[in-house]
């Protein structure tokens, strides 16, 4: 019979040999996450960075190959994977086309005629060109920032903020049709509107906050004496040339059109409202405008696909597969928390950390989720974990020196990026310490 010291002895080396186990996932999972980063610095799609460090994961979790095989096969042929890919293609597509086709422009003309006010103006801007995932996006809106801020005399570092600030806010927390916002809500099964609810007192703050330190105090520059018939004219070319935006939006949002669908009826709007009222203006014409056909209108949405993001929509999917497959993963984290780490400095020094090696909320989407929300006890719980990946994501993400959003706004303007961080000492913290306190809150934790 074994004596009491013996058994006892035998149960701490049981114990200390699983928790060498679950250190021992931990540490592949860190190995592969390095390898997934370093690819992504190397300029290697993120698609394929992910989809490499999930079979190195794999194979280092003992998975067999056909197993391997299976889920990679079963992550990129799921409906919600082509669904996902699908409303991907068209969003790129789309901003592509109005942007070429001049709508776009004539869109911005027409905002600024309606708000009659610069700063407002200059603030709504890069939130229009962040909405789409436009190639040279940021860069699309620096030279009318510029302008704008010209006017408002207000120095290259603030203008180059005020570019990144609002292009940000809306794209990732408030329009329903950016990448990020439809990863972040159809991974975590939350509907646009939940989501946009959740992220609402950060967006307010964010947005007030902008403008206290960027634009108050400034003058409104003169306006031309208000006309009605001028006015008038602006509103209608507002509504006219927005509408394939609130067109997708009231087709998918109040009729329950799949996105797909609704944004792919925009891409056409977009070419019949070239066709009979921008192809034959004089401003058209005087500024070297080419004629469309068929022919030409399919090779411009053809030129508006991005192949790297759908291969990184791809990417996610494969990882998030092997990562629900990998039993011992969620155990990493109880072991984190028996020892004493609390779930949420997890998630917000992991989330923070990918997203700045990689430049991308994708990366920690497709890390985090996976792992952290099969641990929510109640769907309100869920929520609040998709918020605190999300920011800690977006936080990481937006200071990263890879940032191209970043790094093309500091060539255009000619500013250093300490100078610009400067502009983010309040701003930043303060919308992550406001999610942290929602979070506390929320969780009944205080």
């Amino acid at each position: 019979m074994m004596t009491a010291p013996e058994i006892r002895g035998l149960i701490t080396a049981a114990i200390d040999a699983k928790w060498k186990e679950r250190h021992m996932i931990l540490i592949k999972l860190i190995a592969a996450l390095a390898v997934v980063i370093f690819l992504s610095n190397k300029k290697v799609n993120l698609g394929i960075a992910l989809t490499v460090g999930a079979l190195l994961v794999g194979v280092m979790a003992g998975k067999a190959p056909l197993w391997l095989g299976k889920t990679v096969w079963s992550s990129v042929i799921s409906p919600f994977a082509i669904e996902l890919a699908l409303i991907i293609v068209m969003i790129t597509i789309l901003g592509h086309v109005m942007k070429e086709l001049d709508v776009l422009q004539r869109m911005v003309a027409g905002f600024e005629g309606v708000l009659r006010s610069t700063k407002l103006t200059i603030l709504i801007i890069p939130a229009i060109m962040g909405s789409f995932a436009v190639t040279g996006g940021a860069l699309l809106s620096c030279p009318i920032v510029d302008e704008l801020g010209e006017r408002l005399s207000t120095p290259n570092d603030k203008k180059a903020a005020i570019n990144l600030i609002y292009r940000h806010v809306f794209g990732m927390f408030i329009f329903p049709f950016s990448a990020s916002f439809i990863m972040a809500s159809r991974l975590a099964d939350i509907s646009a509107g939940s989501f946009i609810l959740m992220f609402l007192p950060i967006t307010a703050f964010m947005l007030v906050a902008g403008y206290l330190l960027f634009l108050k105090g400034i003058k409104e520059p003169e306006k031309k004496p208000f006309k009605w018939m001028f006015y008038g004219q602006s509103v209608r070319e507002l509504l006219l040339y927005s509408s394939p935006i609130y067109t997708s939006l009231t087709m998918a949002l109040a009729f329950n059109m799949p996105f797909y669908l609704s944004l792919a009826m925009s891409i056409v709007l977009t070419m019949l409202i070239f066709k009979l009222l921008v192809e034959n203006s004089a401003s058209y014409k005087a500024g070297g405008g080419a004629a469309y056909g068929l022919s030409d209108f399919i090779g411009l949405a053809w030129k508006g696909v991005r192949p790297g993001m759908v291969a990184a929509v791809m990417g996610i999917m494969v990882f998030k597969g092997v990562i629900e497959g990998i039993e011992e993963i969620p155990e990493v984290l109880e072991a984190l928390m028996e020892a004493g780490i609390p779930i949420e400095a997890v998630i917000i020094v992991f989330g923070w950390l990918v997203a700045f090696a990689s430049s991308s909320t994708q990366g920690t989407i497709a890390l985090l989720y996976p792992i952290i929300l099969p641990l929510a006890e109640t769907e309100a719980i869920k929520e609040l974990y998709v918020m605190l990946i999300y920011m800690s994501g977006f936080m990481g993400y937006y200071v990263s020196p890879l940032h191209m959003c970043q790094v093309l706004t500091l060539q255009y303007f000619e500013v250093e990026s300490k100078a610009l961080y400067r502009n983010y000492k309040i701003i930043l913290p303060g919308a992550m310490a406001l999610a942290i306190l929602i979070y506390v809150v929320k969780r009944g934790l205080i």
